[in-house]
């Protein structure tokens, strides 16, 4: 008795196939994120759904800055700068593991999505995905992260 082998057309990835998207924007990948070291600053990126008040008004800036002073230090976790752009958010953070980065983002999250929800009089999800984090491991980048979010923080209060 011979057993064939199932046909080649069975099995394996198949264009067309698997969950399809629910915009044309490509979404934070569900990978490892890279480790967090105590001694290592982080750049943290966060996206808002499309059609809410643009972050850089006074009045959702203020929204922000209060979520920020309640909910951007805990044990472990820090934001040493943040700033908002148009449907954006850009965070240094300072975290002792992965665990503390992810536990301070989850608070300061909801902290940004009550606080944002209740000036705009509506309710559901604010924020478009996951939150995007770089390790900043060199000087340079250090030094390039931070200027570009004070930069641009200095910019959004005009």
């Amino acid at each position: 008795m011979t057993v064939e082998s199932p046909s080649k057309n069975w099995g394996g990835s198949r264009k067309g196939a698997g969950r399809k998207r629910k915009s044309d924007r490509a979404h934070v990948p569900h990978g490892h994120r890279p480790a967090v070291e105590p001694n290592l600053p982080v750049h943290v990126m966060v996206r808002l759904i499309a059609g809410l008040f643009d972050l850089r008004s006074a009045a959702t800036f203020a929204a922000l800055s209060a979520a920020f002073a309640k909910g951007g230090v805990r044990p472990g976790f820090q934001v040493i700068n943040f700033s908002a752009h148009g449907n954006d958010l850009h965070m240094i953070v300072e975290a002792e593991n992965e665990q503390s980065l992810t536990g301070g983002m989850k608070g300061l999250n909801v902290r940004m999505a009550r606080a944002l929800n209740k000036l705009m009089g509506r309710t559901g999800k604010v924020f478009a995905d996951r939150y995007h984090a770089r390790i900043l491991r060199s000087p340079a980048q250090v030094k390039n992260a931070l200027e570009y979010v004070q930069l641009d923080r200095d910019t959004s209060k005009k």
